[in-house]
């Protein structure tokens, strides 16, 4: 089965520098280790996911992204109690949000580890032109002093930087 990891290219550069997906740590949402790696069956989206739907994606300055992956790399969330203890107190809340949001946690899937980018397929999509595209080689540019990285996408440059006061680069 298809999982998808849905992002945006404010994340981008640094998750193709990185050359991996890697596990979150969502410090202001109070969870254990391990955090993990979010994926959803949803290849439209998940309101919970990390990725700007306001805005940076309305006008132009952000895209969204998504990873097309392989479930068998990945936990469903039903069984993610059982396999991680400390993460039962935070199954509810979790959950309650999601319902908030219309989404469905049997949508969700979860991996504690990094997950290479060799062989997954990435594609975009802009608010203008909601249909996904396959993100081909992406080139991503060198690191500044300032710490910005960009990559280039259908003859636009899409540029951003991690601000360490927030989880949320920022983006021109």
């Amino acid at each position: 089965m298809i999982l998808y990891h849905h992002t945006d290219t404010a994340r981008l550069p640094f998750i193709l520098k990185s050359g991996e997906l890697r596990p979150g740590r969502n410090k202001s949402g109070g969870f254990p280790d391990p955090d993990f790696l979010w994926a959803t069956t949803d290849d439209k989206g998940d309101a919970t996911a990390s990725a700007d739907r306001a805005g940076h994606y309305r006008s132009g300055k952000v895209r969204h992204v998504r990873f097309a992956l392989d479930s068998a790399d990945f936990i469903p969330w039903a069984d993610i109690p059982a396999r991680f203890p400390a993460w039962g107190v935070h199954v509810e809340r979790l959950e309650a949000s999601a319902r908030l949001k219309s989404t469905k946690p049997s949508s969700w899937w979860c991996r504690a580890e990094p997950l290479s980018l060799r062989g997954v397929r990435i594609e975009t999509r802009s608010y203008a032109n909601n249909r996904w595209t396959l993100l081909e080689k992406p080139d991503v540019s060198d690191e500044d002093a300032q710490g910005w990285l960009a990559v280039s996408i259908a003859g636009k440059t899409f540029a951003s930087r991690i601000v360490r006061r927030s989880a949320r680069p920022e983006v021109v």
